[in-house]
């Protein structure tokens, strides 16, 4: 796989789209959070959890539920992303 780049980056979550069926049709869990966007998609083969920094300043978040393999806490930069495969 080539490095992801500004340029490739939509091709590259097209194709995570695409390949990974429970990011199309898995059963969506949410988890509140003021200035990060958090939400899991899951089904029976694969879990996903999706973090989005929606401010123009870096934000801590807690880390839910099972997903503490990650720490305690994620800080995410203005507005990064992370796509987390369990």
């Amino acid at each position: 796989m080539q490095p992801i780049t500004q340029s490739n980056l939509h091709q590259h979550l097209i194709s995570l789209y695409n390949e990974h069926p429970a990011l199309r049709k898995g059963k969506l869990t949410t988890y509140p959070d003021n200035d990060v966007l958090v939400f899991e998609k899951a089904d029976d083969a694969e879990r996903f959890l999706i973090l989005v920094n929606v401010r123009n300043e870096a934000k801590t978040v807690a880390v839910p539920g099972d997903w503490k393999k990650l720490g305690e806490t994620i800080t995410l930069k203005p507005f990064e992303y992370r796509i987390e495969k369990f």
